[in-house]
């Protein structure tokens, strides 16, 4: 072999030796019926003009997702728009792919998307390995792998650092914000029933208004989120919808441990574009949560005179306006919630739950305090009265209140 031959040969192999490939994924663990993806990551895009590899994996226990299947051939989702990928499932669990880069690429991480879906009755980890790697068509030996374990608690998820709607159990949605998620951070959801959560004699009982639908959610966190802003859309079937109440009346109700009963939360029902019925609501409470259908029928005349005063006012503790006080006047004798919210829409504490109140002139303070003793900033707020009287009637209103930081008093 030639000076000049060995010299090339060594360059070849520096320059394919740059390229690396990894696999990046938001999921630990997965469990049945559930829809996961990971990203296909090189090290240096920016040079790549084609890219081609083998996905394998264990295809009874997974199944690749079309991203679109309008477009003829199998399509994973490309997160950039100069590129063109081709792929072809060679055999059952042998993915061939070929991407084409038509410009350069700045990022390296979130360019390729791959989701699968777990299969009915699969009850082991999985694996998923990447071989048969070229880089602008020379060989390279990366051979990357992941593995997700199994759980039977449904699903463990770490939210990614970009929005998305995530799928966790039986259909459940998590929608997460760039804000909420936070390395390190896991939320566990699982289909549940009242009997494993020793709840049992705590069941929503049913009424001429309301119905429970008897299908529970458990929801739980692992670690600390920066923002509670999350949306949860919990599924269901025109065919669970109880005789006498329409889709749209379908409510989400928790269960508040420290009290023992079941609360309403409310939500909007919606239907998606793939004819999916969901009610959505945005949440910073993780606990059981169920579905009614609920057509409680609102009076307009129970409470009335209601507001705040002062308004603003200013929790700094300095014995000026530290307190609000939320005054109203009841027609009758009811049971009455109020429920404090930020503008999002944001639970931030119940002032009163269920409390009976009697006719007539009722009021109650709020130090500007959050459920976790915690002053809230300056803002403007909402507040919730619901008030049920004998009769079953309800009556809710809301009212708006500000918390000035910069008020002289």
């Amino acid at each position: 072999m030639s000076k000049n031959t060995v010299l090339l040969f060594i360059l070849l192999l520096i320059v394919n030796s740059v390229y690396s490939l990894n696999i990046y994924s938001p999921y630990s663990e997965i469990t049945n019926n559930e829809e996961f993806y990971f990203n296909v990551i090189c090290n240096d895009y920016n040079n790549v003009l084609k890219l081609e590899y083998t996905i394998n994996f264990d295809s009874t226990l997974i199944e690749f997702i079309d991203n679109d299947d309008s477009i003829n051939g199998l399509q994973m989702e490309m997160l950039y728009k100069d590129a063109i990928s081709e792929n072809t499932l060679i055999s059952p669990g042998v993915l061939n792919s070929v991407i084409s880069f038509v410009s350069k690429v700045n990022s390296p991480i979130n360019v390729i998307k791959y989701r699968f879906k777990v299969l009915s009755g699969a009850l082991s980890d999985v694996l998923i390995s990447i071989n048969n790697v070229k880089v602008n068509n020379a060989s390279n030996s990366d051979n990357p792998t992941i593995t997700y374990k199994y759980s039977s608690d449904n699903i463990v998820l770490e939210p990614g650092t970009d929005s998305s709607i995530i799928r966790a159990s039986d259909g459940l949605l998590l929608e997460f914000n760039e804000n909420t998620s936070r390395s390190g951070v896991f939320i566990k959801t699982k289909l549940t029933t009242l009997a494993q959560e020793g709840i049992s004699s705590f069941t929503p009982s049913a009424d001429s208004n309301t119905v429970p639908l008897n299908k529970y959610y458990k929801i739980e966190l692992n670690g600390t989120l920066n923002e509670r802003n999350i949306n949860l859309y919990i599924p269901f079937n025109l065919s669970e919808v109880p005789a006498g109440f329409t889709w749209n009346q379908m409510k989400i109700y928790y269960f508040n441990e420290n009290i023992m009963k079941w609360e309403r939360y409310g939500g909007k029902a919606l239907k998606d574009s793939k004819g999916n019925y969901y009610v959505k609501l945005a949440v910073e409470h993780f606990s059981i949560y169920t579905i009614m259908a609920d057509k409680f029928v609102y009076s307009s005349n129970n409470i009335t005179n209601m507001k705040a005063s002062p308004n603003p006012f200013s929790p700094n503790n300095n014995g000026k306006n530290d307190i609000t006080s939320i005054s109203f006047v009841l027609k009758n004798d009811s049971e009455v919630t109020i429920k404090l919210f930020d503008r999002t829409g944001f639970e931030l504490k119940t002032l009163l739950f269920g409390q009976n109140l009697g006719a007539g002139n009722n009021s109650i303070d709020w130090d500007g305090k959050d459920k976790y003793g915690n002053t809230l900033r300056t803002g403007l707020y909402s507040y919730y009265i619901n008030a049920l009287d004998k009769n079953g009637k309800a009556d809710k209103k809301t009212g708006t209140v500000i918390i000035s930081r910069n008020l002289n008093e």
